[in-house]
């Protein structure tokens, strides 16, 4: 891999890949790293991310188009074919946890960006949840509150 670790792949329906990487540094038996998102338009991408969740660019290994969200690193890489669109696929979607999301969906409406599903509160759980969708049809949830799960 880009950190020269040994790499191992395993392929999911609607071709999607999903990476397992040795890391004998790892505190835990297994952890989430970071995910690829994979196209044509993979700068654009990279800009639409970093704008839109105030993230900046950092290279990661020999990956220069990368960007460090809380808890996971997204890269992004070139690919000869469109990105297909996440909803009902075998990686449905991702997600971001903010500590204001009404705040943060507020700042996408103003931004132009359209909900899936709007924000709402569900005190029942202690939830808020948002979904919206990047231009490149990948599903994104929005929530507040996951952590305490």
């Amino acid at each position: 891999g880009a950190e020269g670790q040994t790499n191992a792949y395993i392929m999911l329906p609607g071709n999607v890949y999903v990476e397992m990487q040795e890391d004998q540094g790892l505190s835990e038996e297994i952890t989430g790293y970071h995910i690829h998102f994979i196209s044509p338009d993979y700068e654009e991408m990279l800009a639409w991310y970093t704008d839109v969740f105030s993230l900046e660019v950092k290279p990661r290994g020999t990956i220069q188009t990368t960007t460090n969200a809380p808890g996971m690193n997204i890269s992004f890489g070139n690919s000869n074919t469109p990105r297909q669109a996440t909803r009902g696929s075998a990686l449905d979607h991702i997600g971001f946890e903010f500590d204001d999301l009404e705040a943060f969906c507020d700042e996408l409406t103003a931004k132009g960006i359209e909900f899936d599903v709007p924000f709402r509160d569900i005190p029942a759980i202690g939830l808020k949840i948002a979904f919206i969708t990047d231009p490149w049809g990948g599903y994104i949830e929005l929530t507040e509150g996951y952590d305490d799960f």
